[in-house]
């Protein structure tokens, strides 16, 4: 398996697992700049340049609550392909060889 290869699907598999976490972060970074409260609970109002957008940063907060089904099904993801590239790098030492 070429090295490219395998970057790709390590960054699928990280990108699946911290993917949630990303909008949640920037969503709390929002809040925290414009002085907004963000929790799970409810929507709370947050005006930024005038413009109530609050709805939105609760959306992009509660999907880091994903991340409670991407980060072990992406730990499970990376053990499989780690023994999957370990197998095939396995059997191609041994057909060199032969």
């Amino acid at each position: 398996m070429k090295s490219r290869t395998k970057a790709i699907g390590y960054g699928i598999i990280l990108l699946w697992m911290f993917g949630p976490l990303i909008p949640a972060i920037v969503a709390g970074v929002i809040a925290a700049s414009f002085d907004c409260k963000l929790d799970e609970g409810n929507v709370h109002p947050c005006i930024v340049f005038g413009k109530d957008i609050g709805e939105i940063l609760y959306t992009m907060g509660v999907m880091g609550l994903f991340a409670m089904g991407t980060f072990p099904t992406g730990i499970l993801a990376l053990i499989v392909f780690t023994v999957i590239v370990w197998l095939r790098k396995r059997a191609a030492g041994r057909n060199e060889l032969q």
